[in-house]
Protein backbone atom coordinates (compact mmCIF):
# COMPACT_ATOMS: atom_id res chain seq x y z
CA UNK A 1 0.00 0.00 0.00
CA UNK A 2 1.50 3.50 -0.78
CA UNK A 3 1.27 6.33 1.27
CA UNK A 4 -1.98 7.83 0.64
CA UNK A 5 -3.92 4.18 0.14
CA UNK A 6 -2.52 4.21 3.93
CA UNK A 7 -3.97 7.17 5.38
CA UNK A 8 -6.71 6.85 3.57
CA UNK A 9 -7.59 3.04 5.48
CA UNK A 10 -6.46 4.68 8.54
CA UNK A 11 -9.30 7.11 7.92
CA UNK A 12 -11.42 4.96 7.22
CA UNK A 13 -10.76 3.10 10.22
CA UNK A 14 -11.67 5.73 12.52
CA UNK A 15 -14.93 6.16 10.59
CA UNK A 16 -15.59 2.84 11.34
CA UNK A 17 -15.48 3.34 14.84
CA UNK A 18 -16.66 5.82 14.81
CA UNK A 19 -20.62 4.78 12.90
CA UNK A 20 -20.44 1.67 15.08
CA UNK A 21 -20.37 4.23 18.12
CA UNK A 22 -23.06 6.16 17.09
CA UNK A 23 -25.49 3.14 15.75
CA UNK A 24 -25.32 2.23 19.63
CA UNK A 25 -25.08 5.40 21.04
CA UNK A 26 -28.79 6.76 22.51
CA UNK A 27 -29.67 10.01 20.17
CA UNK A 28 -27.79 9.24 17.47
CA UNK A 29 -29.00 6.13 16.66
CA UNK A 30 -32.25 6.88 16.48
CA UNK A 31 -34.42 5.59 13.15
CA UNK A 32 -36.53 9.23 12.99
CA UNK A 33 -33.05 10.67 12.65
CA UNK A 34 -32.90 10.59 8.42
CA UNK A 35 -29.95 7.78 7.51
CA UNK A 36 -27.98 10.44 4.99
CA UNK A 37 -27.97 12.93 8.34
CA UNK A 38 -26.58 9.66 10.30
CA UNK A 39 -23.79 9.38 7.83
CA UNK A 40 -22.69 12.64 7.20
CA UNK A 41 -22.12 13.80 11.10
CA UNK A 42 -20.30 9.93 11.28
CA UNK A 43 -18.06 10.61 8.15
CA UNK A 44 -17.80 14.92 9.72
CA UNK A 45 -16.69 13.62 13.21
CA UNK A 46 -14.61 11.07 11.44
CA UNK A 47 -12.90 14.15 9.72
CA UNK A 48 -12.45 16.12 12.68
CA UNK A 49 -10.83 13.31 14.84
CA UNK A 50 -9.12 11.23 12.27
CA UNK A 51 -6.06 13.62 12.51
CA UNK A 52 -5.61 13.48 16.19
CA UNK A 53 -5.45 9.75 15.53
CA UNK A 54 -2.75 9.28 13.07
CA UNK A 55 0.10 10.37 14.79
CA UNK A 56 0.13 7.39 17.05
CA UNK A 57 -1.59 5.23 14.55
CA UNK A 58 -0.12 1.67 13.71
CA UNK A 59 0.56 1.16 10.19
CA UNK A 60 -2.92 -0.45 8.51
CA UNK A 61 -2.02 -4.09 7.60
CA UNK A 62 -1.06 -4.58 4.09
CA UNK A 63 -3.30 -7.97 3.49
CA UNK A 64 -6.17 -8.27 2.66
CA UNK A 65 -7.56 -10.64 5.85
CA UNK A 66 -5.51 -7.92 8.10
CA UNK A 67 -7.75 -5.18 6.86
CA UNK A 68 -11.17 -6.92 7.26
CA UNK A 69 -10.17 -8.01 10.33
CA UNK A 70 -8.67 -4.16 11.30
CA UNK A 71 -12.62 -3.09 9.93
CA UNK A 72 -13.88 -5.89 12.30
CA UNK A 73 -11.89 -4.74 15.20
CA UNK A 74 -12.47 -1.05 15.12
CA UNK A 75 -16.11 -1.89 14.37
CA UNK A 76 -16.75 -3.93 17.73
CA UNK A 77 -14.79 -1.15 20.10
CA UNK A 78 -17.03 1.36 18.31
CA UNK A 79 -20.22 -0.53 19.27
CA UNK A 80 -19.04 -1.70 22.49
CA UNK A 81 -18.33 1.95 23.86
CA UNK A 82 -21.51 3.19 22.54
CA UNK A 83 -23.39 0.49 24.06
CA UNK A 84 -22.36 1.18 27.58
CA UNK A 85 -24.14 4.32 27.26
CA UNK A 86 -26.86 2.94 25.60
CA UNK A 87 -27.69 0.32 28.49
CA UNK A 88 -28.43 3.19 30.88
CA UNK A 89 -31.45 4.47 28.98
CA UNK A 90 -32.75 0.83 28.37
CA UNK A 91 -32.34 0.24 31.95
CA UNK A 92 -34.11 3.50 31.93
CA UNK A 93 -36.90 3.05 29.77
CA UNK A 94 -37.54 -0.92 31.15
CA UNK A 95 -37.97 0.68 34.57
CA UNK A 96 -40.44 3.40 33.32
CA UNK A 97 -42.78 0.81 31.51
CA UNK A 98 -42.36 -1.24 34.81
CA UNK A 99 -43.74 2.32 37.26
CA UNK A 100 -46.54 2.84 33.52
CA UNK A 101 -47.98 -0.83 35.14
CA UNK A 102 -47.52 -0.25 38.52
CA UNK A 103 -49.86 2.45 38.51
CA UNK A 104 -52.17 1.23 35.89
CA UNK A 105 -51.50 3.09 33.06
CA UNK A 106 -49.54 -0.07 30.74
CA UNK A 107 -53.72 -0.29 28.66
CA UNK A 108 -52.18 2.31 25.78
CA UNK A 109 -49.47 1.88 23.65
CA UNK A 110 -47.48 3.75 21.79
CA UNK A 111 -44.17 4.24 19.57
CA UNK A 112 -40.94 4.44 21.63
CA UNK A 113 -38.57 7.24 21.01
CA UNK A 114 -36.12 4.83 19.26
CA UNK A 115 -36.71 1.22 17.53
CA UNK A 116 -40.10 -0.28 15.83
CA UNK A 117 -41.88 -1.71 18.66
CA UNK A 118 -44.79 -0.38 21.13
CA UNK A 119 -44.68 0.93 24.95
CA UNK A 120 -46.30 2.63 27.33
CA UNK A 121 -47.32 6.67 26.68
CA UNK A 122 -45.75 7.45 30.00
CA UNK A 123 -42.32 5.24 29.45
CA UNK A 124 -42.37 6.69 25.40
CA UNK A 125 -42.58 10.72 27.40
CA UNK A 126 -39.70 9.92 29.82
CA UNK A 127 -37.65 8.36 27.78
CA UNK A 128 -37.85 11.48 25.16
CA UNK A 129 -37.45 13.68 28.34
CA UNK A 130 -34.15 11.40 29.27
CA UNK A 131 -33.20 11.74 25.48
CA UNK A 132 -33.33 15.48 25.49
CA UNK A 133 -31.32 15.91 29.05
CA UNK A 134 -28.75 14.08 27.46
CA UNK A 135 -28.75 16.86 24.78
CA UNK A 136 -29.65 19.57 26.69
CA UNK A 137 -26.52 19.09 29.69
CA UNK A 138 -23.86 18.08 27.04
CA UNK A 139 -23.36 15.01 27.83
CA UNK A 140 -23.15 13.96 24.23
CA UNK A 141 -20.34 16.36 23.65
CA UNK A 142 -18.44 14.73 26.21
CA UNK A 143 -19.54 10.87 25.13
CA UNK A 144 -17.73 12.28 21.63
CA UNK A 145 -15.12 13.53 23.15
CA UNK A 146 -14.47 10.13 24.93
CA UNK A 147 -14.84 8.19 21.69
CA UNK A 148 -11.93 10.14 20.47
CA UNK A 149 -9.94 9.66 23.45
CA UNK A 150 -10.49 5.69 23.21
CA UNK A 151 -7.98 5.61 20.93
CA UNK A 152 -5.90 5.86 24.22
CA UNK A 153 -6.89 2.89 26.16
CA UNK A 154 -7.96 0.89 22.85
CA UNK A 155 -5.16 1.99 20.21
CA UNK A 156 -5.29 0.80 16.37
CA UNK A 157 -3.54 -1.90 15.88
CA UNK A 158 -4.29 -3.77 19.11
CA UNK A 159 -6.38 -6.72 19.49
CA UNK A 160 -9.69 -6.41 20.66
CA UNK A 161 -9.71 -5.78 24.33
CA UNK A 162 -12.92 -8.86 24.99
CA UNK A 163 -12.39 -9.41 28.28
CA UNK A 164 -11.93 -5.49 29.26
CA UNK A 165 -14.92 -5.06 27.29
CA UNK A 166 -17.10 -7.61 29.19
CA UNK A 167 -16.08 -6.12 32.32
CA UNK A 168 -17.09 -2.72 31.50
CA UNK A 169 -20.70 -4.24 29.90
CA UNK A 170 -21.00 -6.35 33.70
CA UNK A 171 -20.26 -3.30 35.35
CA UNK A 172 -22.92 -0.83 33.18
CA UNK A 173 -25.15 -3.16 33.34
CA UNK A 174 -24.94 -3.24 37.71
CA UNK A 175 -24.91 0.13 37.45
CA UNK A 176 -27.41 0.98 35.42
CA UNK A 177 -29.80 -1.30 36.92
CA UNK A 178 -29.11 -0.39 40.63
CA UNK A 179 -30.42 3.65 38.87
CA UNK A 180 -33.78 2.09 37.38
CA UNK A 181 -34.49 0.78 40.65
CA UNK A 182 -33.73 3.53 42.63
CA UNK A 183 -35.43 5.63 40.22
CA UNK A 184 -38.70 3.61 39.95
CA UNK A 185 -38.54 2.99 43.85
CA UNK A 186 -41.24 6.03 44.82
CA UNK A 187 -43.46 4.58 42.23
CA UNK A 188 -43.55 0.92 43.12
CA UNK A 189 -43.21 1.56 46.86
CA UNK A 190 -46.40 3.51 46.10
CA UNK A 191 -48.77 0.88 44.02
CA UNK A 192 -47.34 -2.01 46.91
CA UNK A 193 -48.94 0.24 49.41
CA UNK A 194 -52.16 0.60 47.46
CA UNK A 195 -52.70 -2.41 46.35
CA UNK A 196 -52.32 -3.87 50.06
CA UNK A 197 -54.94 -0.97 50.85
CA UNK A 198 -56.83 -2.63 48.29
CA UNK A 199 -56.51 -6.28 49.25
CA UNK A 200 -57.45 -5.24 53.43
CA UNK A 201 -60.40 -2.95 51.88
CA UNK A 202 -61.53 -6.08 49.88
CA UNK A 203 -61.21 -8.33 53.15
CA UNK A 204 -63.06 -6.36 55.20
CA UNK A 205 -66.00 -5.38 52.75
CA UNK A 206 -66.29 -7.93 49.94
CA UNK A 207 -68.81 -5.71 48.54
CA UNK A 208 -66.92 -2.44 47.93
CA UNK A 209 -65.85 -1.68 44.39
CA UNK A 210 -62.54 -1.87 45.54
CA UNK A 211 -61.40 -1.97 41.89
CA UNK A 212 -63.43 1.54 40.69
CA UNK A 213 -62.12 3.04 43.80
CA UNK A 214 -58.29 2.04 43.90
CA UNK A 215 -57.52 2.58 40.35
CA UNK A 216 -58.28 6.11 39.89
CA UNK A 217 -56.60 6.59 43.41
CA UNK A 218 -53.77 4.82 42.17
CA UNK A 219 -53.30 6.39 39.02
CA UNK A 220 -53.64 10.26 40.64
CA UNK A 221 -51.33 9.28 43.48
CA UNK A 222 -48.69 7.99 40.79
CA UNK A 223 -48.84 11.17 39.00
CA UNK A 224 -48.31 12.83 42.08
CA UNK A 225 -45.63 11.28 43.21
CA UNK A 226 -43.72 11.49 39.77
CA UNK A 227 -44.32 14.86 39.45
CA UNK A 228 -42.86 15.78 42.76
CA UNK A 229 -39.83 13.36 42.19
CA UNK A 230 -39.35 14.19 38.51
CA UNK A 231 -36.55 16.26 38.74
CA UNK A 232 -34.82 14.49 41.84
CA UNK A 233 -35.47 11.26 38.87
CA UNK A 234 -33.70 12.76 36.25
CA UNK A 235 -30.61 14.28 38.47
CA UNK A 236 -29.92 10.59 39.23
CA UNK A 237 -29.72 9.49 35.79
CA UNK A 238 -27.78 12.02 34.29
CA UNK A 239 -25.24 11.94 37.49
CA UNK A 240 -24.83 8.19 37.13
CA UNK A 241 -24.37 8.55 33.27
CA UNK A 242 -21.60 11.01 33.27
CA UNK A 243 -19.81 9.09 35.27
CA UNK A 244 -19.75 6.48 33.20
CA UNK A 245 -19.01 8.43 30.27
CA UNK A 246 -16.17 9.86 32.15
CA UNK A 247 -15.20 6.62 32.67
CA UNK A 248 -14.39 5.19 29.32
Amino acid sequence: MSGVEQSLFAGFLVFCRLAACFMTLPGFSSQRLPVRGRLAFAVGASLIIAPLVGAGAASPPADVPGQVAAILRESAIGAALGLLVRLYFIAFEMMVATMSTAIGLSAAFAPPVEGEGMAPPLAGAMTLAATMAFFASGLDAQAIRALAGSYQAFPQGRPFPAQMSLGLMLDSLQQASLVGLQIAAPILALAIAVNVAAGLLSRFMPQAPVYFLITPLLIGAGFLVLFMAERPMFGLFLDALAKRIATL
